[in-house]
């Protein structure tokens, strides 16, 4: 990373380096803050998935079940159905705000129920 960051909890040194300027595994590196934050259950950034550490923003994956806006976005949210969100996408059919909208095309047998699945308009 060619972050200016300060030494603290969290950061780690890259492969045969001596500086530590990349976050350890279970945080990640917040951009509007530069500096590592923690991830996993128990944090306010649990559906962030940063096992592996090294990773900022715009690259941590989103865990099944959660949703965001776009990469940039650092505010993570459970999403209602959590079968619907997959990461950093939706399941095939879902689209918009926490994957619960049908595309074009598809449809949920009951509008009112938000568990529905959303079907090609063709299967019935």
């Amino acid at each position: 990373m060619n972050h200016q960051t300060e030494i603290g909890e969290g950061f780690g040194s890259a492969p045969g380096s001596s500086e530590c300027t990349v976050c350890q595994p279970n945080y990640w590196y917040q951009t509007s803050t530069k500096t590592c934050v923690g991830c996993g259950i128990g944090t306010d950034f649990e559906g962030f998935d940063c096992a592996e550490g090294a990773t900022t923003t715009a690259t941590t994956q989103i865990k099944k079940g959660y949703w965001r806006v776009d990469g940039t976005s650092e505010t993570i949210l459970t999403c209602r159905r959590i079968e619907f969100c997959l990461g950093d996408q939706c399941r095939e059919g879902h689209m918009g705000a926490y994957c619960a909208l049908c595309e074009v095309g598809r449809w949920a047998r009951h509008m009112c129920d938000t568990g529905s699945s959303c079907s090609s308009s063709s299967s019935n």
